[in-house]
C-alpha cells in the first residue's frame, strides 16, 4: 500500500530531482546510492529509472537497498537479475555507521559492497545516501547518528517525508484517522498483488485500513520540523565543507519535507 501511496503522490519524481541535483557534484564519476530502511523497496526502484533515463551523461549508478529486516522474496527477486539494483540479505542498522556494515573494500578508487566474500556491487567511489519516509520513525538521538554517520563520511545524504510536520497541528493529531482510513479503503484496492487475505482484511475486517490510518496519523505527529531539524544539525561538529539544508516542497494534500546533507566544494 505505501508504495502505491508513493507513486501517486509523486515521491520517485521528487526524489529523482533531488538526487540529480546532488549528483551534478560528481561530474562522470560512477556512483552508487545506498538507500537505508527500504522496507519492500519503496519508490527507488522508480526513482533510479528516472535518474538514469535523464542524466546527461552515461554514468553508471547503482542502487543499493537496505533493511534491518530485509524482505526474503524482494531480495531473491533483485538480487537474482543482472540489473544494477541489489538488495542486502543481512540487517544494516541505520543507527550505526553505514559503510562499516556494508563490509566494503576500498581498492583502486572504486567501492565494493562485499556479500559474504563475493562482490555484489563494484562501483565508482562516489556514495550518496537516500532515506525515504523513514526517518520519522527515529528518536532524536538516533536521527543524530545518521546525520552524524553522513557527515563523518562525507557523503550525501538525502532525506524525504511525505510531510512536514506541521498540518495538523500535534495535538490535533487524531483528526486525520477517519480520513486516512477512508483513503486506506481506497489504496487496498490498488495494491498488489490481490489476495484473499488482502481483500478479507481490508473490506470484511478492515483491519488493514485502520492500521493504515493510525500509521499515517502518527507519521505527521512524528515528522521531525524544520526547527527541529536544524536543532539535530547544532549537536553535528561545525564543518565548513558540509551543509544541511531543509527544503519543503509542495504535496499532494501538505507540503512535503527534504533533509539534505551534503559536501561543499573548495
Amino acid at each position: 500500500m505505501i508504495v502505491v501511496v508513493h507513486r501517486w503522490f509523486g515521491v520517485p519524481r521528487v526524489v529523482a530531482d533531488q538526487v540529480k541535483q546532488v549528483l551534478a557534484n560528481f561530474g562522470e564519476e560512477a556512483v552508487t546510492i545506498v538507500d537505508v530502511c527500504s522496507g519492500s523497496g519503496g519508490p527507488m526502484l522508480a526513482a533510479l529509472e528516472l535518474v538514469v533515463a535523464e542524466q546527461d551523461q552515461d554514468r553508471r549508478i547503482d542502487l543499493v537497498l537496505t533493511d534491518l529486516q530485509p524482505p526474503s522474496r524482494l531480495v531473491s527477486e533483485l538480487n537474482g537479475s543482472k540489473s544494477s539494483i541489489r538488495y542486502l540479505e543481512w540487517p544494516v542498522n541505520v543507527c550505526l555507521p553505514l559503510m562499516e556494515q556494508l563490509e566494503t573494500s576500498v581498492a583502486g578508487g572504486a567501492v565494493q559492497v562485499v556479500d559474504r566474500g563475493a562482490s555484489v556491487v563494484d562501483c565508482g567511489a562516489s556514495v550518496v545516501r537516500t532515506l525515504v519516509c523513514g526517518f520519522h520513525h527515529l528518536a532524536p538521538e538516533q536521527a543524530r547518528l545518521v546525520l552524524l554517520d553522513a557527515q563523518r563520511a562525507n557523503q550525501p545524504l538525502v532525506i524525504f517525508e511525505l510531510t512536514d510536520g506541521t498540518v495538523p497541528p500535534r495535538w490535533l493529531w487524531w483528526v486525520t484517522l477517519p480520513a486516512n482510513f477512508l483513503f486506506g479503503l481506497l489504496v487496498s484496492l490498488f495494491a498488489r498483488p490481490v489476495t484473499v487475505h488482502g481483500l478479507a482484511f481490508s473490506f470484511l475486517l478492515p483491519i488493514i485500513p485502520a492500521c493504515f490510518a493510525w500509521d499515517g496519523a502518527v507519521t505527521s505527529a512524528r515528522t521531525y520540523r524544520e526547527a527541529e531539524f536544524y536543532e539535530l544539525v547544532k549537536t553535528l561538529p561545525t564543518r565548513d565543507d558540509y551543509q544541511w539544508e531543509f527544503k519543503t516542497v509542495p504535496g499532494a494534500v501538505v507540503q512535503c519535507s527534504l533533509m539534505v546533507g551534503r559536501p561543499i566544494e573548495g
